[in-house]
């Protein structure tokens, strides 16, 4: 699945390659694509891409700045104004995968903490849900 095969428009495809994350989103559709994502829901991800970048571009954020905590005041702006869906932070946690994985933006951050075994299982869980099946909390 090629990018181009999400877009109708030429413009839309061209402001989302001329964005500051345009020189991944080939990355990104390998991505999907690998995920086994059909047509609909690639095209999804797309929109929350561009629309992401537009923000970061609105702010003046480059890649350098980017990581869950500026994802999340995205997702946080988009819930207040009734246009986040179930699975837009799962879309913005694959992005940040694909741009660690690309060496375009900081690794994350080691969690420091003292967990049992409970604790310890569940969060592995939790990764794993978030992760690999692309599942998102719900608000």
């Amino acid at each position: 699945m090629g990018v181009r095969v999400c877009f109708s428009g030429a413009e839309t495809l061209r402001t989302l390659q001329e964005s500051p994350l345009g020189a991944y989103i080939q990355l990104f559709a390998d991505r999907l694509l690998k995920e086994g994502h059909s047509k609909q829901s690639a095209g999804h991800n797309f929109r929350v891409v561009r629309s992401f970048s537009r923000w970061m571009l609105q702010k003046k954020l480059g890649l350098g700045v980017l990581n869950e905590q500026l994802a999340e005041q995205y997702l946080q702006l988009c819930s207040r104004r009734g246009k986040l869906f179930r699975q837009d932070r799962s879309t913005l946690c694959r992005l940040l995968a694909v741009l660690r994985e690309a060496g375009a933006i900081a690794p994350k951050p080691l969690e420091v903490s003292v967990l049992g075994p409970l604790e310890k299982l569940e969060n592995d869980f939790e990764r794993y849900l978030t992760q690999e099946r692309g599942f998102a909390h719900s608000f």
